[in-house]
């Protein structure tokens, strides 16, 4: 990788070797969660919908999150990869791939990648990237795309990151799959 991230040798030289395909191991090395500061108990939301133990046994709930009328998909993604990237030292022109997925869009008129490029200094541009929109399975095509994209033969060295933001707004008969969160993962070879 170029720029490094813990010192366990994960570091590639910006114009040094890129190890074959096959060498390569790409995987997740850290995982950043941003969860909304307004929560409640999931047990006391079992009392309010008369389901003891649904959220607490069934779906192990511990909190149930709720954004705040100052948040959103895009505030909570540009939080988590925020302090993703500072957290662990990494330079904005290291990541190479920045793949968003969701099935909430804000207005449907600009990409969750294109607000999350506010971030990158105004000389980083070449970032490629898409927003998954899709229901459950929308993180994980953003997961499997920054895989691929580590282990092909168009890898320049770069990291990926995942970012997986959404607030669920279900159907009044599903008020557990309502909620908010976001997880932003770092992707690169010689994953632990």
């Amino acid at each position: 990788m170029i720029g490094g991230i813990d010192g366990r040798g994960l570091s590639i030289p910006r114009g040094g070797p890129i190890p074959p395909r096959g060498e390569r191991y790409p995987g997740i090395h850290a995982i950043e969660v941003y969860v909304p500061r307004h929560c409640v108990q999931a047990d006391a939301l079992e009392v309010e919908h008369d389901c003891k133990g649904k959220y607490t046994d069934g779906l192990q709930m511990q909190q149930w999150g709720a954004c705040d009328e100052d948040e959103d998909i895009a505030s909570m993604a540009r939080t988590a990869v925020r302090r993703l990237v500072e957290k662990h030292g990494l330079a904005w022109e290291d990541i190479g791939l920045l793949n968003v997925g969701t099935e909430s869009l804000l207005d449907r008129s600009k990409s969750i990648k294109s607000h999350l490029m506010d971030l990158f200094p105004p000389d980083v541009f070449d970032v490629e990237g898409v927003d998954y929109y899709h229901a459950c399975y929308g993180g994980t095509a953003s997961l499997f795309a920054c895989t691929n994209w580590v282990g092909c033969d168009a890898w320049d060295g770069r990291w990926a990151i995942v970012v997986c933001t959404d607030v669920s707004d279900a159907p009044p008969q599903y008020p557990f799959m309502n909620g908010a969160a976001c997880v932003a993962m770092l992707v690169g070879a010689n994953a632990p």
